[in-house]
């Protein structure tokens, strides 16, 4: 088996209350978050619940067939929505709950829905960063502060939706979908931490050493669970909380955030003994860089690369990869302070890099002299002293 369409496949015929959920199913769901359902699934208390086949065809009756999601994001999410409500497994699920706020002001991306099974199982997902710039600007902000004002909106939204059906809850998001998703479970109150079965994140960034030692024996870190691709970018900025699994993915390096790449075994991913090299690399290289910034110089970073994206009234990366050049132009124009900032920041980025491919260079020698001389000790007969 090699990707979510024939997971789909092979569990067809199998509802949820025949075949449990699984972090397959998390993950097929995480996905479809990333549907614009607007005047489709509705907000909470304001309409009824939407089947999964029904949302589809009223979806694409509203967009049409080619419908774009944006710069970032694969096609295929469509289609897995159309796969879906095709088999038995899940054009049943009731879709509930939707909300997409997005709000410059608070520089704000917050998605999330609910997915009601058949087994009394309702997923809380939350929507992972989309095309919109102020997005991927709450992104940048994690490594300012805790909690950013998405993670605040997740925290209340699943008190809110708990609060609207009993079910068991499995708690998930892809990319920053994930971290608003164990944010939101770390925090929430003892008994709704009792009603979780599990909090999936799926390649989503961690959290700051100091905010996972503050939880390091809350009663739903066992439940936590993040899938990391072995080549992982995103899930590898800052630390990971709870247990995780390595993926093996068919594709390279930062596309590998891409699920859709990612191999499966039956319900379960196809697993990788430990992270890739480049992996590693970027994780050790982010924490020493953000810890080397002062909080003014992180903050004055963020602030003036935000500046930079949007630059001619840009709101998404679909805006600026329609005006290529018209935006390089003016980036290559652009004076002042904010295009120093962000240059000062990458070369300190640079410099950081070099510093620890040094520190490689030497104890990858030292690993290897040290092995030589191991080799040359053993090597030598021994003496009779005394003859």
């Amino acid at each position: 088996m090699e990707n979510l369409f024939e997971y789909i496949d092979w569990r067809a015929d199998l509802t949820f209350s025949e075949a449990p959920q699984n972090k397959i199913d998390g993950l097929i769901f995480a996905e479809l978050s990333y549907i614009p359902f607007e005047n489709v699934v509705s907000a909470i208390g304001e309409g009824e619940e939407i089947t999964l086949a029904e949302a589809s065809r009223a979806f694409f009756e509203l967009h049409g067939e080619n419908f774009s999601l944006g710069a970032i994001l694969p096609h295929e999410i469509l289609l897995l929505l159309k796969a879906c409500a095709s088999s038995k497994r899940f054009s049943k699920v009731k879709l509930w709950g939707y909300v997409n706020d997005i709000c410059l002001e608070v520089e704000k991306q917050f998605s999330a829905i609910c997915f009601s099974c058949d087994n009394k199982v309702t997923y809380i997902v939350f929507r992972g960063t989309d095309d919109t710039i102020v997005g991927w600007k709450e992104d940048l902000n994690m490594a300012l502060f805790t909690p950013i004002p998405s993670q605040r909106e997740g925290l209340k939204y699943l008190e809110l939706v708990s609060k609207k059906k009993r079910d068991k809850l499995i708690v998930a998001g892809h990319s920053k979908g994930g971290n608003i998703a164990i944010y939101a479970a770390l925090n929430a109150p003892a008994n709704l931490k009792k009603r979780m079965l599990a909090v999936y994140s799926y390649d989503g960034p961690g959290f700051k050493d100091t905010y996972i030692d503050a939880f390091k024996n809350d009663i739903i870190v066992d439940r936590i669970k993040t899938f990391l691709p072995n080549k992982s970018f995103i899930g590898r900025i800052f630390d990971i909380i709870g247990d995780y699994e390595i993926i093996k993915s068919r594709d390279k390096g930062v596309q590998q955030h891409d699920a859709f790449t990612w191999k499966l075994k039956g319900s379960s991913f196809l697993t990788a003994d430990h992270f890739e090299a480049p992996s590693d690399n970027f994780h050790e290289l982010l924490k020493a860089w953000v810890a080397k910034l002062t909080p003014m110089e992180r903050r004055d970073f963020v602030e003036s690369f935000y500046k930079l994206l949007t630059l001619n009234g840009a709101e998404t990366l679909t805006d600026i990869s329609k005006q290529k050049s018209k935006f390089l132009i003016s980036l290559i124009s652009k004076s002042g302070d904010d295009k120093k900032i962000v240059f000062d920041a990458f070369m300190k980025l640079i410099k950081e890099k070099n510093m620890l491919s040094s520190a490689r260079k030497k104890e990858k020698k030292q690993a290897l002299a040290n092995e030589k001389k191991k080799k040359s000790n053993g090597e030598k007969k021994p003496t009779d002293e005394g003859n």
